[in-house]
């Protein structure tokens, strides 16, 4: 859903910070 959001909004660049955000975060989870 967040890509697609993104995509709506037409900013590529923050496309990274939002995966990288979704990566850091379920990392954490795994502890």
């Amino acid at each position: 859903e967040i890509l697609r959001v993104a995509r709506r909004k037409g900013r590529r660049q923050e496309v990274p910070l939002l995966v990288a955000r979704c990566a850091g975060a379920l990392a954490r989870r795994a502890g």
